[in-house]
């Protein structure tokens, strides 16, 4: 999708080039005219800085949730465009795999399962990464953004901290339950029992430093 911007230019570059080839007595033709064109495009593209790129509110790789009004979600062919790629119901998630500024506005393009499509941004909102589930006897480590994660002695938010354990450690399922709409889980950790939410469990064993 080329800017108008981009086309200006192009335009301009070409206008400067042919009156430059005129006062030195080259002629072209339509073929080397429209080539040349076409070169001028490409160098100024190459040289724009991307918009696409810049400062999103929703990353590539996030989740998002469809949150439009219709009970049939539309992802079209491409930003602005009439024709739609592929279709899905009204609050299914999908994986953002690309951005784009359309008339000054932020698009996503979003994969689902059976293909991918745009959609304006108003009409995704993030749902973060989607939390893997996990089953009593499941052995999975601690992980976090800090180097120690703080576990409960009662699932819930508000309920005291009984200790931390270092991120990293090896536990396994004992109970699980869910509340205030998360799921929590009873682990048997290297210092005892405790409670810790989803998001601080994963099954991928980290890397022996």
């Amino acid at each position: 999708m080329k800017s108008s911007t981009s086309i200006v230019l192009a335009i301009s570059v070409l206008i400067l080039s042919t009156l430059a080839c005129e006062q030195a007595g080259e002629i072209l033709t339509p073929e080397e005219a429209t080539q040349r064109a076409q070169t001028a495009i490409d160098v100024v593209e190459a040289e724009t800085p991307n918009p696409e790129l810049d400062d999103t509110e929703i990353q590539i790789g996030e989740t998002v949730r469809f949150v439009t009004n219709e009970f049939l979600v539309l992802l079209k062919r491409e930003p602005g465009a009439a024709l739609i790629a592929v279709q899905t119901d009204r609050g299914a998630t999908g994986t953002v795999i690309g951005t784009a500024l359309y008339e000054g506005e932020v698009w996503y393009e979003v994969e689902i399962g059976s293909g991918s499509g745009w959609l304006p941004a108003p009409k995704v909102e993030a749902v973060g990464v989607v939390e893997a589930e996990y089953e009593i006897g499941d052995i999975v480590y601690l992980r976090g953004p800090q180097d120690e994660v703080k576990v409960q002695t009662n699932p819930g938010s508000g309920n005291p901290f009984s200790r931390s354990e270092p991120v990293g450690a090896e536990v396994s399922i004992v109970k699980k339950t869910v509340v205030e709409d998360k799921n929590w889980y009873q682990v048997a950790a290297p210092g005892g029992l405790g409670w810790v939410t989803g998001e601080f469990l994963t099954s991928q064993k980290p890397e022996a430093e």
